[in-house]
């Protein structure tokens, strides 16, 4: 999960890193990253993996087996960020190099109930703002 800024609420479990200073995948996106959530990029950290990895996929695996997934990190995050207007994207990399922008990927999300539905359904989901970049480029061509 990357985001465009830092949100006021952050549990403890994890960590907002600069992207600059997170693992050499995610530097070498630094730019792109910045360019597509609008302000300088942040990882959520999940303090184990050098990713968003093991919170993520807590939380989809809490989703799909009908559990309440609010108090979970990861969901804390992203209510905040929706409710401050910072923008984030959450993708599934699975060995895609370009995921994180590929449209057929993410689907914009304007709530934390509409971004719940699609990470259930396995898909990667981008929320931002007026005056946020929204770039989902559509490579599936």
């Amino acid at each position: 999960m990357t985001l465009g800024g830092e949100p006021p609420n952050v549990p403890a479990e994890v960590e907002l890193v600069r992207i600059s200073s997170s693992q050499p995948y995610l530097e070498s996106l630094e730019s792109e990253l910045t360019e597509l959530v609008g302000r300088r990029a942040f990882l959520l950290h999940d303090k184990e993996t050098g990713t968003s990895d093991i919170v993520v996929s807590d939380l989809v695996s809490a989703l799909q087996d009908g559990l309440d997934v609010r108090r979970l990190a990861v969901a804390v995050v992203m209510e905040s960020c929706f409710s401050n207007a910072i923008p984030f994207r959450i993708w599934w990399a699975g060995g895609d190099d370009n995921a994180r922008i590929r449209a057929n990927n993410l689907r914009k999300v304007e709530s934390l109930s509409a971004a719940l539905d699609e990470l259930t359904c396995g898909r990667g989901v981008v929320a931002s703002w007026q005056g946020h970049a929204e770039n989902t480029q559509d490579n599936s061509k």
